[in-house]
């Protein structure tokens, strides 16, 4: 029964690997992993470094591997003991972009790009490496809020309490 069940796990794994895929950077110093429910990027070398801190429950490797989901959340550095470096891994030239399950990675001169379909994700180069989310966007539905507002108020006021609702906010 055991050699079954071991010849079994032998015939899944190599499926389950099939559906994961592994490229570098050309320049070498960058190894992904896309999959159909997350991205992994491991730099070789870095010439500075952004995540110095590990969390308090990290005692292993942290900040030169990045991992994003595709469930909508946001990127993490990871704290990890491994890597997706591999011998002869395909090379995803610059310009070219590698997706998978909702996830995309491109391929830039400035370093590797990975981004959820929620636009969370992670930028990492030997000099540089940061972490993204998607911007706030609001869409104002003028006569739902002129609803809201008092009938005698005129259509300028609308403007003007609409304008300082979100004053300071910057917009993509």
């Amino acid at each position: 029964m055991i050699r079954l069940s071991i010849l079994f796990g032998l015939l899944v794994l190599p499926a389950m690997a099939q559906d994961n895929i592994g490229f570098a950077a050309p320049s070498g110093n960058i190894a992904c992993l896309i999959g159909t429910t997350f991205a992994r990027c491991d730099l070789a070398v870095m010439t500075h470094q952004d995540f110095t801190k590990p969390p308090a429950n990290c005692p292993l490797d942290f900040g030169a591997a990045f991992e994003i989901a595709t469930d909508g959340a946001k990127a993490v550095a990871l704290c990890y003991c491994d890597t997706v470096f591999a011998p002869d891994l395909p090379v995803l030239d610059y310009g070219q972009v590698m997706s998978i399950g909702g996830i995309h990675c491109t391929s830039e001169k400035t370093g590797m790009r990975c981004a959820n379909s929620a636009g969370h994700g992670f930028q990492i180069a030997k000099a540089r490496q940061s972490l993204f989310w998607a911007r706030l966007t609001c869409l104002l539905d003028r006569r739902r809020i002129g609803d809201m507002v008092a009938a005698t108020r005129s259509a300028a006021s609308l403007d003007k309490m609409t304008s300082h609702i979100f004053k300071g906010l910057s917009w993509a």
